[in-house]
């Protein structure tokens, strides 16, 4: 394909020098070029006149072997330098940037890894159980063949303007190359190929649905609309079918302001998958080394992997009050990766279809705050929220109807503020880790970096799943004022162990540290001996469950891990039933349900206190002090909240 793109170009160049900046209006549809080709997008239509800019046409892989077969057509399109496009622009929201403080560290701050360790591969998004893999952990893609593979026509745009008078319309079909058309057929953005006889007479044109081929940070996207220089687009509609187009990408430092629009994206063969998750193909709006604001809009999706916005790269995204519903497999609501950042304001998203999160910090990192918002998920395998990346929530409502309802993929961070977060995954005798948060390492090793997930106030709910699960990774978590609501009891409150489908078995345990500050809750805490936990209870919390050893995940390699409890003077634990844990250092109660106290003894079975309880705790080692030293402090919404642009 490269070679016979090659040959148009050095066929046909110095024709496109040429032709730069004139027009070719001529009598009954005769132009100043012969035997040739041309191909351009539609930038207007007046009566029988079309203005566009030309390029050039590369053909599919199929097209290319029918062409090949027959060889009767030699003849190519021009590809001139400089490929770039210009909206015109219209009347809506401004798109200067506002003065605010968009570039806060705090969540890089508190997301360090720890000495001589290096952030983890991430992955895209987590299967719903340790039982299964992540089969969107892949490596990267070689450069030239990432975003975008498309085995489809494409049309690349250059500089090169002309404008053609066509007075007879014999010569006008549909994209089939058969069936008449009309100059009504013509629309802005509409690519049209163009041949002429010997002498200069054209005797065909075709309106050809294909989508532009774009390339921006290094990856290819089929697009429907470019915008490449700053404008403005006000209560406009904008449509895409293609397979894996992109409706409208904003790239090349462009900043673009969308007010009041509608946004379509619909397709019904498009492919979804790596591209569309890791890179943004296939979005309605792409941002990618530029600027968005999107404001009191509407976007809709029908095709696999048609995120609603995306930013990615060097791609920044500010959104307030707009709806955003997906329909499809691996279709987000929001989403930010390569180091994208998205600021949304009280946005809606609804997700339907599988592996399908509301809010999606994606692979390669990014940067997600959104203050205020409701945001659902109904597909299987979608939680409300999924980090890959770095996502601050505050004052939101996260629901996910079929699916756990947060999960954070390695060396990043999920932290939410105020708001009510729940899930539906099915929890059975085949699921017994079934979650509610999940922090985990995909494929990775636990060592890799380590993740967060940290709640401030608000609400947790479930429907019978555990609440929170941490496997194969290093992880901080942290729970401070949330309701939990009742956890069943056959579920766990924190489950930190290794599990059968990530890592090594064997090596896949967590290292976690858990911190619970001003914290009622109920529930089991599970462990096994190739993890670590150091929980920690602080500022009046309260714990009522048992702690648990469970080996079933931990293979041959049994020990080297450990179980601490560090209960602080003004804390309290409800032991529910027999407990085993490693070190136990508490200057809190130990009491049961009946307020009577626990008996605490040594592995070898010597009491170190004794109670009345029927229950008994046993410890390697046991104090009466606890140092909560290593307890995680509790993160507040100003450190991460962004301010709302003027206007918006």
């Amino acid at each position: 394909m490269r070679g016979r793109v090659f040959k148009a170009v050095c066929a046909i160049m110095a024709l496109a020098v040429l032709l730069s900046g004139c027009s070719f209006i001529g009598a009954k549809n005769k132009l100043s070029v012969t035997g040739t080709k041309l191909a351009g997008q539609v930038t207007g239509v007046n009566d029988k006149t079309v203005t566009m800019k030309l390029g050039f046409i590369t053909e599919s892989a199929a097209e290319e072997t029918a062409d090949a077969a027959t060889a009767t057509d030699t003849t190519q399109n021009a590809q001139p330098a400089d490929a770039s496009a210009s909206p015109a622009p219209t009347q809506g929201v401004s798109a200067e940037a506002p003065s605010v403080n968009d570039e806060s560290d705090a969540i890089k701050a508190q997301q360090q890894p720890q000495a001589g360790e290096s952030p983890a591969t991430t992955d895209n998004a987590a299967s719903e159980g340790a039982d299964t893999g992540d089969a969107s952990d892949t490596a990267d893609a070689p450069e030239a063949v990432k975003g975008v593979d498309a085995n489809v026509a494409t049309f690349t745009l250059g500089n090169t303007v002309a404008a053609v008078e066509i007075k007879d319309t014999s010569v006008l079909f549909k994209a089939d190359g058969k069936t008449a058309a009309a100059i009504t057929d013509i629309t802005e953005g509409s690519v049209l190929e163009i041949t002429f006889d010997a002498k200069g007479v054209i005797t065909r044109i075709v309106i050809r649905n294909i989508p532009r081929l774009i390339t921006s940070e290094g990856v290819n996207y089929l697009a429907a609309n470019e915008y490449d220089s700053d404008t403005e687009v006000s209560s406009q509609t904008i449509q895409s079918t293609a397979v894996d187009e992109t409706a409208v990408i904003v790239d090349n430092g462009a900043e673009v302001g969308f007010d009041s629009v509608t946004l379509d994206r619909s397709s019904d063969a498009s492919t979804g998958g790596d591209a569309s998750a890791d890179y943004g193909v296939g979005a309605a709006l792409l941002t990618s080394n530029g600027k968005s604001y999107i404001r009191k809009s509407t976007i809709n999706t029908d095709a696999a992997g048609a995120t609603g916005i995306f930013a990615y790269g060097s791609g920044k995204i500010y959104a307030a009050d707009t709806t955003i519903s997906t329909k499809q497999d691996a279709s987000a609501g929001l989403s930010a990766a390569a180091g994208g950042k998205l600021y949304g304001f009280d946005m809606t998203a609804e997700t339907s279809g599988a592996y399908a999160p509301a809010i999606n910090g994606g692979k390669g990192g990014g940067k997600l705050i959104l203050d205020g918002g409701l945001f659902t998920t109904n597909g299987t395998d979608s939680p409300a929220v999924s980090s890959s990346a770095n996502v601050a929530v505050n004052g939101a409502t996260l629901t996910a109807n079929a699916s756990g309802a947060a999960r954070v993929s390695g060396a990043n961070a999920l932290y939410i503020f105020d708001s009510a977060l729940s899930g539906a995954m099915a929890a059975d005798d085949k699921n017994s880790t079934a979650w509610t948060v999940c922090v985990y390492g995909g494929t990775a090793s636990a060592s890799d970096g380590r993740g967060a997930f940290k709640m401030v106030g608000g609400s947790i709910k479930t429907t019978g799943a555990g609440l929170i699960y941490t496997t194969n990774t290093q992880s901080d978590i942290l729970l401070s004022g949330v309701d939990l609501g009742e956890v069943k009891d056959s579920a766990f409150l924190l489950r930190c162990t290794g599990n059968s489908g990530f890592g090594e078995n064997g090596k896949n345990g967590a290292q976690c540290v858990f911190t619970a500050s001003a914290q009622e809750m109920s529930g089991d805490i599970i462990w096994d001996s190739i993890s670590t936990l150091d929980f920690y209870m602080a500022d009046g919390s309260k714990l009522t469950g048992a702690v648990k050893n469970d080996e079933t995940y931990a293979g041959d390699k049994k020990g080297g891990g450990h179980c601490d409890m560090y209960i602080g003077d003004d804390s309290t634990w409800v032991v529910t039933g027999d407990s085993k844990l490693t070190n136990l250092y508490s200057e809190g109660k130990i009491v049961d349900k009946d307020g009577k106290t626990v008996t605490i003894k040594d592995s070898d079975g010597k009491r170190l206190v004794r109670g009345a309880s029927e229950y008994t705790v046993t410890v390697e080692n046991y104090k009466s002090s606890a140092d909560l030293a290593g307890a995680l402090a509790v993160p507040q919404w100003k450190d991460y909240q962004v301010t709302r642009p003027t206007g918006m």
